[in-house]
C-alpha cells in the first residue's frame, strides 16, 4: 500500500465512515460496534473506487441487513390462544431443543 492508497483510506474513515457508522446503528436500533481491519482493504491504484466499493461491499449490505432482522424492535407478538394445543408439550419441546441445538 502505497502513499495515495492510505491518502484514500484515511479520507474515507474520516469523511465516508462515521456516516456509514451511523446508518448501519440508525438500522439496528443500537450502537454497533465494528472492528474495521483498515490496514487489508486498499488494493494499490484502485484510489478512484474506495468510496463507491468498500460502501457497497461492506457498509450497505450490514446496514440492510440490519434493517431486515430489526424491523420488529425486538418485539415479539403472540397471536395464539394459550388454552389451545395443551397437551402439545413434547411437540413444543423439541422444538425448542431443535432451535437450542441449532445455536450452539
Amino acid at each position: 500500500m502505497g502513499l495515495a492508497e492510505r491518502r484514500a483510506s484515511m479520507q474515507f474513515q474520516s469523511e465516508q465512515f462515521p456516516k456509514l457508522k451511523k446508518e448501519v446503528d440508525v438500522a439496528a436500533g443500537f450502537e454497533v460496534p465494528l472492528e474495521v481491519d483498515w490496514d487489508t482493504l486498499p488494493t494499490d491504484g484502485e484510489t478512484h473506487l474506495y468510496n463507491d466499493s468498500w460502501t457497497r461491499v461492506y457498509f450497505h449490505p450490514l446496514r440492510d441487513a440490519f434493517k431486515d432482522i430489526c424491523i420488529d424492535k425486538g418485539v415479539l407478538t403472540l397471536d395464539h390462544k394459550p388454552t389451545t394445543n395443551v397437551d402439545d408439550v413434547k411437540d413444543r419441546a423439541e422444538g425448542i431443543r431443535k432451535t437450542l441445538e441449532e445455536k450452539l
